[in-house]
This record gives structure tokens, C-alpha cells and sequence, in this order.
């Protein structure tokens, strides 16, 4: 059940990251479609647009880490203690009723390939875009 929710999670941040690169394609055609009317490749226009997104993406990437890995941290040392009924529930199933967040180098090296993955595949998919633009009907504003 843990990994279905984490799926979905991920799965909804590269569909956000996807929408945002092919805004980002949508308001820059005119400005591609001069650059290759100018004898810029497109192949070039391609790459180039690429690093921007890893640039964009990579900030965010390590400052979600180090947000989510202070957020852990401070779960560890301050861990929540389950009152109530929910914490008879607890002992009667062997478990002690406390919630501790762990945060290890491990997951936290999984969790930035789950994010990186997705959002560079989806990156390139969405930049395909910018090889099939047709830099006549763009300046036109066709």
C-alpha cells in the first residue's frame, strides 16, 4: 500500500513537471521558431532547452531533500507519541506507540532517482516539441 501512494505521488509531480515544460515550449515558439529562421539547429534549440529544464529541476530536487530531510530529522529526535485509544490498539498489536520518522542516505538517494527519472523522461518527451516546429507559420502567427 506504501509503494501505490508513493507511485501516484510521483507520478503526479511528473505530470505537473511535464505541463510546466510544454507552457514553458507553448510561450517560447516565436522565440525558437526566430532562433531556427536565424540557422540555429533545432537539435541545438533541443539540448539547450533540456539543460535549462535540468537546471530548473535540480534546485528543487536538493532543496525538497534537504527541506524533507530536516523534517526527519526533527521527527527523530522528537518523535510523536500516540495517546488514547490508538495507543491501546498499539500495545495490543506489539507495537510501541510511538510514530519516529527515519531518514537514511539510502532512501533518500532512491526518492531523488524516483523524482529524477520521471521528470527527465517526461522533460524529453514534452521537448520533442521544439524539433517539429515550423518556424514560417510561428513568425506569422499561424
Amino acid at each position: 500500500m506504501k509503494y501505490i501512494r508513493f507511485f501516484f505521488i510521483v507520478f503526479i509531480m511528473a505530470f505537473g513537471i511535464l505541463n510546466i515544460v510544454q507552457m514553458a515550449i507553448h510561450e517560447r515558439k516565436r522565440e525558437f521558431a526566430v532562433l531556427i529562421a536565424l540557422g540555429t539547429k533545432p537539435k541545438r534549440i533541443f539540448l539547450t532547452f533540456l539543460l535549462e529544464i535540468f537546471f530548473l529541476i535540480l534546485p528543487g530536487l536538493v532543496l525538497g531533500c534537504l527541506i524533507g530531510m530536516g523534517v526527519g530529522y526533527y521527527f527523530d529526535i522528537n518523535p510523536i507519541m500516540v495517546t488514547g485509544d490508538l495507543s491501546e490498539i498499539f500495545t495490543s498489536s506489539a507495537f510501541a506507540p510511538i510514530l519516529r520518522s527515519v531518514v537514511t542516505f539510502n532512501e533518500l538517494i532512491i526518492g531523488m532517482i524516483w523524482v529524477l527519472l520521471p521528470s527527465a523522461l517526461f522533460s524529453v518527451f514534452a521537448a520533442r516539441r521544439i524539433l517539429k516546429i515550423d518556424p514560417l507559420k510561428e513568425i506569422a502567427g499561424r
